[in-house]
Parts: structure tokens; C-alpha cells; sequence
């Protein structure tokens, strides 16, 4: 018997794809770095990395890049429960100490 798996395609993929469907290799590169996600770098400076993607994404005025610009603000491109769920089941235990 095959066992269906679901495979989850991760926020940073999803955000890079998005970003080349429209023409932006350059920053669909930095995209799959990981560079827009806070777990994957701190928080500050991945909201300041996005908050300047949509800056840029918004500068080029087209309807692509302003929708994109949106979905991104909306979150449509933030990790999903699955994503979370998977990237903490990956984390090493930790003992608590009673």
C-alpha cells in the first residue's frame, strides 16, 4: 500500500516563485535565500527586508508587482501551520529540569 505524503512547499519557495512568475529573478534569488523569512533570520531584520521588497515591488508600478506587493502584506506569503509545525518538529529537545 502507497502512502499519499503532502509535500510543503516552504514560504521563501513560494515567495521566490511568485516573484519569477513575474519577471524578478534578481529578487526571486534573495527570496530562496531565505532572507524574507524570520525564521530564518532575525525578525527585525526580515521585517525590514520585506517592508523594502514591497517598497520596491510598489516602485515598479505594474499590476503584477503591486498585487504581489499586496498578497505579501496580506501575509499569503507568511509560513504556513504545516510549515511551522514542521520547522519545530525539526528543533533538538530541549530537558526541562524539574
Amino acid at each position: 500500500m502507497k502512502i499519499a505524503t503532502r509535500m510543503i512547499v516552504s514560504a521563501k519557495n513560494r515567495l521566490a516563485n511568485a516573484l519569477r512568475e513575474i519577471g524578478l529573478e534578481e529578487l526571486a534569488k534573495k527570496a530562496d535565500t531565505g532572507i524574507y523569512n524570520e525564521f530564518e533570520i532575525s525578525l527585525d531584520d526580515a521585517i525590514n527586508y520585506t517592508a523594502q521588497l514591497t517598497f520596491e515591488l510598489g516602485k515598479l508600478n505594474t499590476e503584477e508587482s503591486c498585487k504581489l506587493a499586496e498578497d505579501i502584506i496580506a501575509g499569503k506569503y507568511e509560513m504556513t501551520v504545516e510549515e511551522m509545525q514542521e520547522y519545530f518538529n525539526q528543533l533538538p529537545s530541549v530537558p526541562i529540569e524539574s
